[in-house]
């Protein structure tokens, strides 16, 4: 059916004049005359390319109804394709992880005009495909397309009304694109106004704030492509200075002072995934008397509660789930261990009777474990989704018992300079809240206009109040979970060398550090959060 289809030239001719009917006549008409001068919604820049790519198209196929098929044009075709698909796929990553009906501009049967823009692409990527599958030897077209024959065709009254058609509304569009952005070098913008024909009006919109990007540093993703975080014994390098100083922080320190009680090297070779690692997170089960111990390449370690015997080690499947980065922390909730990787995502391991353990589960979660090491969510680890530190990578998490709540600390990067504080809700692993982090009231910032700078390594909870460790000022900050505000600030002992993590363990906290390239676990004094 379709060989006899492709051989009539007047069936082509009548198929590209409808193909550039339904790209420019219809869905650049109707968002241009119905959307734009009847409601009066203007294009965002967005949504600009998406009707340009398809009026390049619709061109380029009035071009073949005239001049014939030729390489060239499809070449063009193809190209316009792709890079009206790119268009429409960042337009609708931009809203569609928003709630259920939300989005950006009107809709069109439910779907929002940039979802169209998606499926117009799609379908015109499929149109090439359809036609050079059809194509046989000895018709018409594939002359043409062979270069073999050369002709202009006479347009018939249907192709000729479409051509009319393309063209008005070409036009209509340019007087709107008038209208919204102004002449160049004024550009396109991200929040338009709404049409109107006074010039008066229309102007004050008009602005060159797009052409800032240009010097911005060149990037890819731009604020979707923070830095990594700065991970003790494996990234050590950072834009953002720290200081060793606590007197140079923007709060005045309290009077307390931690002492170190201990030092303990760790009895057991840090290793993950991929090799050696460093440890990255220790934490304390006071009903087992054992600490627990993760890796940056998702090593799992017991030892006892001296810290000079391993009891019990597992190696999670690290490539196989969703993507770990990086582990920079550990927390029990209950007997189970929960590791905290820099991008926001967890997992979590127990240990139990070895009897009950299903082996092809065990086999399935982890490269090596002990008998005893069981999963605990199968092979879910699960993301923690947020608004206000989307952007920011944390480094630090500590499970409140009372609440049922994992609490994070955002760490500042070169886009986003406050830290926040997030509690999950551990029933569903949801955000339960979010703040930012700021002084109480009470207490005096040096400069109020900066942001604080306090970069978090390691929390625990203690007497209702979340001790948090900074790397930035080498200070200890008492944070009310509740409302995010620091309502006390000590200086951390100046013998703790590069301190990450933070666990409360019989009346004392333990932190880890670095000495001489190696692991080192610190007992440190447990001061008042009064």
């Amino acid at each position: 059916m379709f060989d006899k289809f492709f051989s009539s030239q007047k069936a082509l001719r009548y198929t590209l004049a409808t193909g550039a009917l339904l790209l420019i006549a219809i869905p650049v008409g109707i968002a241009c005359i119905g959307l734009g001068f009847i409601m009066g919604e203007n294009p965002c820049i967005m949504c600009w390319g998406e009707r340009f790519a398809m009026v390049y198209l619709g061109v380029l196929l009035m071009m073949m109804l005239r001049y014939g098929l030729k390489t060239r044009y499809l070449a063009a075709y193809a190209l316009w394709a792709f890079i009206g698909m790119y268009y429409g796929l960042r337009h609708v990553g931009t809203h569609i992880w928003r709630d259920v009906g939300q989005g950006f501009g009107s809709t069109i049967m439910g779907a929002h005009t940039y979802s169209w823009a998606v499926f117009v692409y799609w379908v015109a990527v499929f149109s090439i495909f359809f036609l050079l599958l059809f194509l046989r030897k000895g018709q018409p077209a594939l002359e043409e397309l062979a270069g073999k024959v050369s002709k202009i065709h006479d347009l018939e009254r249907y192709p000729k009304a479409v051509v009319i058609m393309s063209f008005f509304v070409i036009i209509a569009n340019g007087f709107q694109a008038f209208l919204e952005n102004g002449p160049p070098p004024y550009m396109c913008k991200g929040r338009p106004a709404r049409v109107t024909l006074d010039l008066s009006k229309a102007s004050g919109d008009w602005n060159f704030n797009l052409w800032k990007k240009f010097t911005m540093p060149a990037t890819w993703r731009a604020s979707w492509d923070p830095e990594e975080p700065y991970m003790a014994g494996i990234k050590e390098k950072s834009v953002l200075p720290f200081s060793t100083d606590p007197a140079t922080g923007p709060i005045a320190l309290a009077e307390d002072k931690i002492t170190v009680l201990a030092k303990h090297h760790i009895p057991f070779k840090a290793e993950g995934w991929n090799g050696a690692s460093v440890v990255t997170g220790i934490s304390w089960q006071p009903q087992m008397r054992k600490y627990a111990f993760v890796t940056g390449n998702a090593g799992l370690f017991y030892t006892d509660e001296t810290i000079s015997k391993m009891t019990d080690r597992a190696i999670l499947d690290y490539p196989n789930g969703n993507d770990l980065r990086s582990v920079v922390d550990a927390t029990f909730m209950g007997t189970k261990l929960i590791g905290l990787a820099y991008n926001k995502t967890i997992f979590a391991s127990e240990l139990t009777d070895p009897s009950k353990i299903d082996a092809w589960w065990q086999w399935r979660i982890f490269r090596e474990a002990t008998p005893a090491f069981a999963p605990v969510w199968g092979f879910n680890r699960p993301f923690l989704g947020m608004a206000r530190a989307k952007f920011s990578f944390v480094t630090s998490a500590s499970y409140d018992e009372a609440t049922n709540s994992l609490f994070l600390a955002s760490v500042p990067n070169q886009f986003q300079k406050h830290s926040v504080l997030m509690a999950f809700d551990m029933a569903d692993q949801t955000i339960a809240s979010e703040r930012d982090i700021k002084a109480a009231p009470k207490l005096q910032v040096k400069d109020s206009k900066k942001p604080l700078g306090y970069y978090i390594t390691g929390m625990a909870i203690y007497e209702g109040k979340l001790l948090a460790i900074s790397k930035n000022f080498m200070s200890m900050l008492v944070i009310d979970p509740v409302t995010a505000h620091i309502e006390k600030v000590m200086a951390l002992p100046k013998e703790l060398s590069d301190p990450h993590s933070l666990a409360l363990a019989d009346g004392k906290l333990v932190t880890m550090g670095r000495e001489g390239g190696k692991d080192v676990v610190y007992e440190i004094s447990l001061p008042s959060v009064k």
